[in-house]
């Protein structure tokens, strides 16, 4: 993993934002020589996979899926 300090990201900003986007590489950022940040591309930036429960399960709609119901299933009807 690369890193670089925070004055030469800071100068260099537009161009390391590419390049991890493009590469998918992370990178981090350090103050004095500790690690202060890291900069990631979206897809790994802990995406939550809960958040997206149908993701890759096929979803099959029936034919009849937009047909009137039934009298009985009608709002009022006893």
């Amino acid at each position: 993993m690369k890193e670089m300090s925070i004055s030469e990201a800071r100068r260099r900003l537009p161009a390391l934002i590419a390049e991890v986007a493009s590469s998918g590489t992370p990178l981090i950022i350090t103050r004095r020589g500790r690690a202060l940040a890291k900069l990631v591309p979206v897809e790994q930036a802990g995406r939550d996979e809960r958040s997206l429960p149908l993701r890759g399960v096929p979803i099959r709609v029936a034919e009849d899926f937009d047909e009137p119901l039934d009298d009985h299933w009608e709002a009022g009807q006893p």
